[in-house]
């Protein structure tokens, strides 16, 4: 097991029906000693959401009920260590100033749990089509998926080792989780593994205070709110967040390194997602054909991640070239505006000096005749040339991409919320455990947000919890589709938690 910031493959291990029992003590000690965990739930149905938000919980507690979760994604990272050194600003100066780096160390261990309903369920023709696209086998889930059913714990449920007394785990020991685009994620993990969901949107907010008191961080909401990406669907912001932290390896600036643990080959339900970095990237200045990119990319993926013509598209999906065309157009916007803004200060400039002249020449009228002939050759020069300005390799925050006005929550990044892809990531999608390597990069994204965002302690570095990283600023925020400020998960002094909640809890703590 070592310590990798560039990593190339993540491992994720396939649990179900056959080996559940097997995998259960490594699993649970995984969430037991989580500093967060990543979490995705695909579903059976594609979520169409209304604007009032009360008619819009109703929408996804109507479906979460007739609808299934297909599997269960969850990704625990634990903060081992946070290593600090000391680095130059400028290497080529003994005598420079030095700057704290941080190196955050996580262990990571991630899951993909195929999962089957107990009871009847919807599946939509769209959605059978969408997910055989990414290589889900229904063969698979039918034979091996581990039972559930929705709502209540039933009075025979006497099985130890089951998803419900697993997520019982989760809840009892405050595990802070993390989701993209969390909502509706929420809402089905609520009736599918936890009780029958409450009656009113103001019920269910109360109760999620209580489910997961470590709290719940969502990185669409980040992404959207805080980062002003171009895009903001996960498969995005991941490569875009995994991109980032390599190029700060060279720099003054703090980076995430991965430890997985080593698997033997004899490990059979140990698979492996391939994400490698492309040998070209526009963070490090290497050149790129804008022209080529522009005509060769599917835009409304680029927008989006997902695409109406699906692996029938003629134009690419590969994320890697959507975000050098994006660092492009940023770094041609960030030239603008230095030039702009130069021109404004010598136009300022210009200005001044020429009435600080005018002004003279009045007063001094009858002494500075031959003065006032000639000419200001400062004045000239500076309003002649205009300084060059250097490229920037970094790309700046934009303005962000606006979903989709139908409501689709495949335009909002839910459930259903990817598109075919021929880079490496579209490789691993095609590996058919899309749940766990998708809470992998959840995961991954939030904790690259942390080294941006997360204040550190002064003395502790090793078992970071966070609590110790004041964190508050983006914790229980969620992301609203079609909104213009976030779902605040809050306790209200007007509404009470629902009373299947209260009992559930009662009945985990005893």
């Amino acid at each position: 097991m070592s310590s990798n910031s560039l990593f190339s493959r993540v491992p994720v291990i396939d649990v179900h029906q056959e080996n559940f029992q097997e995998v259960w003590p490594s699993l649970v000690l995984a969430i037991k000693s989580a500093t967060f965990i990543g979490m995705d739930l695909p579903i059976s149905g594609i979520v169409l959401l209304p604007r009032a938000m009360d008619d819009r919980y109703r929408t996804m507690a109507d479906v979460a009920r007739t609808r299934s979760v297909l599997s269960l994604g969850l990704s625990c990272f634990k903060c081992t260590n946070i290593k600090t050194t000391e680095v130059k600003v400028k290497d080529t100066e003994p005598t420079s100033p030095s700057k704290a780096k941080n190196d955050w160390k996580y262990l990571v261990q991630t899951f993909n749990i195929l999962v089957l309903c107990e009871e009847d369920f919807i599946v939509e023709p769209i959605t059978l089509k969408f997910l055989v696209d990414h290589g889900f086998d229904f063969n698979k889930q039918y034979a091996k998926g581990i039972s559930y059913y929705r709502g209540n714990d039933k009075q025979t449920d006497q099985d130890f080792k089951s998803l419900r007394k697993l997520m019982n785990i989760l809840v009892l020991n405050k595990i802070p989780v993390v989701f993209h685009n969390a909502l509706v994620d929420l809402v089905f993990f609520y009736q599918s593994f936890y009780a029958s969901l409450p009656s009113s949107m103001a019920a269910f907010v109360t109760d999620l205070m209580e489910v997961f008191e470590g709290g719940v961080f969502d990185t669409k909401y980040m992404t959207e709110y805080m980062e002003r990406l171009p895009a903001s669907y996960l498969e995005y912001a991941f490569r875009r967040c995994q991109r980032k932290n390599s190029f700060s390896l060279p720099h003054e600036r703090d980076v995430v390194s991965l430890e997985f643990l080593d698997y033997p080959s004899s490990y059979t339900y140990v698979r492996y997602s391939h994400c490698e970095l492309p040998h070209t990237m526009v963070e490090r200045g290497d050149d790129v054909d804008s022209d080529h990119l522009q005509q060769t990319l599917c835009h409304q993926y680029a927008s989006f991640g997902w695409c109406q013509r699906g692996c029938s598209c003629p134009k690419s999906h590969d994320i890697d070239d959507i975000i050098d065309l994006d660092g492009i157009k940023g770094a041609r916007k960030s030239r603008k505006r230095k030039r702009r803004r130069q021109n404004q200060s010598n136009s300022s400039v210009n200005d001044e000096e020429v009435t600080e002249e005018t002004d003279d020449s009045t007063e001094d009228s009858g002494s500075r005749n031959e003065g006032q002939e000639e000419s200001h050759p400062s004045v000239a020069k500076k309003s002649r040339i205009i300084s060059p300005v250097p490229e920037s390799n970094e790309t700046p925050n934009k303005v962000k991409s606006h979903p989709d006005k139908s409501g689709s929550n495949m335009s909002c990044d839910s459930g259903l919320k990817k598109a075919p892809n021929m880079s490496d990531l579209g490789i691993a999608r095609k590996e058919g455990h899309r749940a766990g390597y998708d809470a992998f990069m959840t995961g991954y994204i939030m904790a690259y947000y942390f080294t941006k965002y997360g204040k550190l302690p002064a003395e502790t570095r090793r078992n970071v919890k966070l609590t110790d990283l004041n964190v508050d600023e983006f914790k229980n925020k969620v992301y609203l589709c079609g909104k213009d400020i976030p779902l605040v998960i809050t306790k209200s002094s007007f509404t009470k938690s629902s009373k299947d909640h209260r009992e559930k809890m009662q009945k985990i703590k005893s």
